[in-house]
């Protein structure tokens, strides 16, 4: 449990290098982190301009907000940080064509459908949600980081054309095939502990890899990580090798 919980802090690290710094509220730029903000106070902030119709970087982490329908009035959205509230419904985002930098993780969202269309995403965090279909992110080939661990995808086939991805974060699903991720060349980092997989073979391809997470598997045959000239952190150590 140790090795894990090690294993997760270092993929928190990573992710932080692509988070935007929260600063002090000014006219762009919103935080109310932890504030207890509930739907109707939501309603009532956006309505009133006290969160204004011009904010680009929205931080609503850790509130207790279920209905995202006020933020399709917040048009220049780039960023949104919606981390640990009780949102199941993100319908409301597809109206945010502007969004570059959404995250949602820790949260109950299933239907990545209102997803779809936002063709301006570079990076989204879905950690810790409970979604199993990736085809609405089938399009979306700006992105560049995607995280999302912690949920209960077994098919990776959405993900084939994606290939500005650099940061991939799929640990604790179901993944047993990797085969969609071999032709991702611009791979640095990929976080694939705690799922199913017995071969590392569809990998070979991904010669920019530097940080690979392996843990918790199946695989039978490690002898492809030493292949990976560029790879700079490996954790394979606690894989579960098969008899």
């Amino acid at each position: 449990m140790k090795k894990i919980t090690a294993l997760l802090a270092v993929v928190v690290m990573m992710k932080a290098m692509i988070t935007p710094t929260v600063s002090a509220n000014v006219p762009d730029r919103v935080s109310l982190i932890n504030r207890g903000i509930t739907d109707e106070r939501l309603a009532e902030m956006v309505t009133s301009g006290e969160i204004p119709r011009e904010t680009q970087f929205l931080y609503l982490d850790s509130n207790q907000i279920s209905d995202l329908t006020p933020l399709a009035e917040l048009p220049n959205l780039t960023s949104l940080s919606l981390p640990r509230n009780q949102i199941s419904d993100i319908t409301p985002l597809s109206e945010l064509s502007s969004l570059s930098n959404l995250n949602l993780n820790s949260n109950q969202i299933g239907d990545l459908t209102p997803l779809a269309g936002l063709s301006s995403l570079n990076r989204l965090s879905l950690d810790g949600n409970q979604i199993n279909d990736l085809t609405p992110l089938a399009k979306l080939s700006n992105l560049d980081g995607l995280f999302l661990s912690e949920n209960a995808i077994n098919d990776l086939a959405p993900l084939t054309e994606l290939f500005n991805l650099v940061g991939v974060s799929l640990s604790g699903n179901k993944i047993s095939d990797l085969s969609p991720l071999s032709e991702l060349t611009n791979l640095t980092t990929l976080a694939l502990a705690n799922n199913n997989i017995s071969d590392i073979a569809p990998l070979a391809g991904l010669a920019n890899l530097e940080i690979l997470f392996l843990s918790n598997n199946e695989i039978t045959d490690i002898a492809l990580l030493s292949t990976f000239s560029s790879l700079r952190f490996c954790l394979w150590q606690i894989i579960t090798l098969k008899t």
